[in-house]
């Protein structure tokens, strides 16, 4: 059984040599096609499928590469019938393509490996690579690039299954975005068939098409700005970076072409047909717009929440520093903003972009920001990201008393149910909104009330409605006899010595429950615990 799976890949290596060796041969091409479209309905091993698609491989690539297939302008009988072998044989190699095509969707009864697939799109971008180099088909336009666009948006369509999470495969085809070319068309591929899925709520598609375009980055004008000037952009990206802001794009200045337009020369053709010859010139401004154009489509996508936090997140490091108009995403980002929980969360770091750089005006926003105000909020992995905006957005001096009130009495009621590590943190947003907004301290040193007298309206979700401005600060007096010493004395310190410049709130946010261990270490005499202090389970904390 083992001699006949290795006599027939050696018979494939064989009968591909002699087609190469002598195309006189290359009639033989058709027992590969055969080959190809049984697979389906054969049990054939993976090391026969890979000598096969390898053996097609070698044989297209020889043919293209030798300029065989370009159809000569002659009309003479012999010149006639030249052209339709070399038609003929143009046919098979589309046939060839098809069922790699079906490989790669694993389409039909056969379910192809992922090594398989792997092959079968590496092979068939290498086809794109040749076609690209030494191009045989007639140019419809004369503007037209040396690219075979209709071919690799096949590719595209190949790899964008609604019935199968191609992330591996993805993943493979993602590594020629370093060629500026298969950028430029993977983005018009996409714009071109977007459309046609966004009737479907199959989660496939939308997962397969994020994973197409998380990858891109794009050249940015600031890539190219002379060496002088890079080390001065360099570094501030860095200050960027250090507020929380991340860049995209890659970081090379060197366009590079997946299809490299090489001289033709044929002597024999005197006069060829018309070939592309417009070579792929990089284009920020055309490439972003068509980058962005692909995002607002894909947001108008029903998506998973997996998904949607994924896609929020890129929003914000890399994709909309590529929009002329930011504002497309209102839409997108407010609809986010009112969904709650985590979602709304990762939306607040874009949307400060539209509201503070494209004066996007959104009336309700203090109210939504205030409604995510629960306990929960202390507990999520993106507390320290919410705390961070929350405290950008209050900086506004265009909010009322009422509100910026509003702001400091639930969080004061939050940190009274809060871990120390959040109290931590709460009590110095706490004592930056008074800094802000002077007009805001009444409600430190009004008189003494109870709390079940309190007028606060702590369920109230706007937050000027909850007579916040009327109310009293008696969270921050009981949070002064908290267990913990820095807390007591910086709920002391908001309420009677108010220091005349802001918490720099970026040194507590990332303060942790190990932090305040460690902390408490160091302050708290050893004679004050009721155990040994000693003990391992105190030490390994």
């Amino acid at each position: 059984m083992e001699n006949d799976k290795r006599s027939q890949i050696a018979e494939l290596n064989k009968l591909a040599s002699t087609i190469i060796q002598d195309p006189i041969h290359s009639n033989q091409i058709i027992r590969f096609i055969d080959a190809l479209a049984n697979l389906k309905n054969s049990n054939a091993e993976d090391s026969y499928i890979e000598t096969l698609i390898r053996c097609v491989a070698k044989i297209f690539n020889f043919f293209i590469d030798s300029r065989e297939w370009v159809l000569s302008n002659d009309t003479d009988s012999e010149s006639k019938a030249i052209n339709s072998y070399k038609s003929y044989l143009i046919g098979w190699y589309d046939i060839v393509i098809d069922e790699l095509l079906k490989i790669v969707s694993n389409e039909g009864k056969a379910k192809f490996s992922l090594n398989i697939q792997k092959l079968a799109l590496t092979t068939l971008i290498k086809f794109v690579e040749e076609e690209g180099k030494f191009p045989f088909r007639p140019a419809s336009t004369e503007q037209e690039f040396n690219f075979p666009s209709q071919f690799f948006s096949a590719i595209i369509r190949s790899l964008l299954s609604e019935t199968t999470y191609n992330q591996e495969l993805i993943a493979e085809f993602v590594k020629y975005y370093q060629y500026d070319d298969v950028i430029h068309f993977t983005l018009k591929a996409l714009l071109e068939q977007i459309d046609s899925y966004q009737q479907t709520d199959n989660s496939f598609i939308a997962q397969n098409i994020v994973d197409l375009i998380f990858p891109i980055r794009l050249i940015t004008p600031k890539d190219l700005l002379p060496k002088s000037l890079r080390a001065e952009s360099k570094e501030k990206k860095k200050r960027k970076r250090s507020k929380g802001a991340q860049i995209g794009g890659r970081e090379h200045t060197n366009f590079m072409r997946l299809c490299e337009l090489q001289s033709y020369a044929d002597s024999k053709n005197k006069n060829p047909i018309r070939l592309p010859s417009y070579r792929f010139k990089f284009d920020y401004v055309r490439d972003a717009k068509l980058y962005s154009t692909v995002w607002v489509k894909y947001l108008y996508f029903e998506l998973q929440p997996a998904t949607y936090k994924r896609v929020l997140v890129y929003l914000d490091k890399y994709a909309i520093q590529h929009f002329e108009n930011p504002l497309l995403l209102a839409n997108f980002l407010t609809r986010s903003f009112a969904v709650g929980g985590i979602i709304s969360l990762l939306s607040l770091s874009p949307l400060y972009t539209l509201i503070h750089k494209c004066n996007f005006d959104y009336p309700n926003f203090f109210a939504h920001l205030y409604q995510l105000l629960q306990p929960a909020i202390t507990y999520v992995k993106y507390r320290a990201r919410f705390l961070f905006w929350a405290d950008l957005f209050l900086t506004s001096t265009h909010i009322s008393s009422q509100i910026v009130a509003a702001f400091a009495k639930q969080l004061a009621r939050l940190a009274l149910t809060s871990p120390p590590d959040t109290i931590l943190i709460i009590l110095p947003f706490i004592g930056n909104l008074f800094i802000r907004h002077p007009i805001t301290q009444s409600i430190l040193n009004a008189p003494t009330f109870e709390p079940e007298r309190d007028p606060f309206l702590e369920t109230e979700t706007n937050p000027e409605k909850s007579n916040a401005i009327d109310s009293y600060m008696w969270e921050l007096k009981a949070l002064q006899s908290h267990y913990l010493p820095e807390i007591a004395q910086l709920a002391k310190q908001i309420c009677e010595d108010l220091p005349a410049f802001e918490w720099n709130l970026a040194d507590v946010l990332e303060t942790n429950m190990d932090d305040v261990v460690e902390n408490a270490k160091k302050t708290v005499k050893a004679d004050k615990f009721t155990y040994d202090v000693s003990c391992d389970l105190f030490n390994t904390l």
